[in-house]
């Protein structure tokens, strides 16, 4: 096992954070180093070997599941445990690893795994040992981070940060567009009966946060409704807009929704004269309906 990993097993547990281990290997060669190591209570999800006839015949459980093309694809199992409001931490170094860390909303790698994800662009954290996961995990934690692109973290709605997604709808400039050109005037009650059912509407709500952990403003993964489609949405404060904040932010959003509902379509109905708005939209992908 890697240098600090029994610290990192230690820290995950007090932070209630499940834990597997994904492997393209087989169970009892696994179960041994686990077991001999005092690590049986981590769950094990590889290959099986059966002994009949005195040979060992090798049994693939999840083999056609996920890429179809691994005997057990990782990204498979991610895509699987994660559910909509769960975030996804994958720790990774080989080949067998590159869908799992595509399937992940945090990703660690190092090696084979992390020359893969520079050349096709996916962020990743660098570390050599688990000591430097530690790190930067209690760094993202503390933040709570739900998933990280190059320049912005995607943060959970805490209660400390009520106060700055309320300034921000107060903002007319940021507003006017969805018809608040004053600012949504909302009372304290209002507001105090919306973040208490939060977490009981159908999105999520994350706070936009530069590496510095300055508020940039708010970014809301839709949930699909009746007819599969998610209306996501990105509202930036005006010091952050027209620096490409806003289109990092979208594509940030398609990938935590592709990675959720990988059928799911996406639908955005900016104002007829949100013309920066418009042309994003058609820079990412999305095509006019008429309306």
């Amino acid at each position: 096992f890697s240098s600090g990993f029994d610290d990192f097993i230690k820290l995950i547990k007090k932070d209630n954070i499940d834990s597997y281990i994904v492997s393209e290997g087989f169970d009892f060669y696994i179960d041994i180093i686990l077991n001999s190591n005092g690590y049986n209570n981590i769950e094990r999800i590889s290959n099986k070997a059966v002994y009949k006839n005195n040979r060992i015949q090798p049994e693939f459980p999840y083999k056609g599941l996920g890429c179809g093309k691994c005997s057990n694809c990782k990204g498979y199992h991610i895509r699987k445990l994660t559910g909509p409001r769960q975030s996804s931490l994958f720790i990774g170094d080989g080949h067998s690893d590159i869908h799992g860390a595509r399937s992940a909303d945090i990703v660690f790698a190092k090696s084979f795994l992390k020359e893969d994800l520079q050349k096709s662009g996916r962020h990743h954290f660098d570390y050599f040992d688990f000591h430097d996961i530690i790190t930067r995990w209690q760094e993202l934690s503390k933040r709570r981070v739900f998933t990280v692109s190059e320049k912005i973290m995607f943060c959970r709605a805490s209660k400390e940060k009520h106060e700055k997604f309320e300034s921000l709808w107060q903002n007319g400039d940021v507003m006017k567009n969805v018809g608040y050109p004053n600012g949504l005037s909302w009372n304290r009650r209002q507001y105090d009966d919306f973040w208490d059912s939060l977490n009981r509407r159908n999105f999520m709500l994350f706070s936009i946060e530069n590496v510095n952990g300055e508020f940039m403003g708010e970014a809301k993964l839709s949930f699909p409704d009746e007819k599969n489609i998610c209306s996501h949405d990105v509202k930036l404060l005006p010091d952050f807009q027209g620096k490409g904040f806003g289109k990092e932010a979208w594509l940030t959003l398609i990938e935590l929704s592709q990675r959720r509902w990988p059928n799911a379509e996406f639908s955005v109905t900016p104002a007829a004269d949100n013309h920066a708005a418009i042309k994003l939209y058609e820079t990412l992908g999305f095509e006019s309906d008429g309306i």
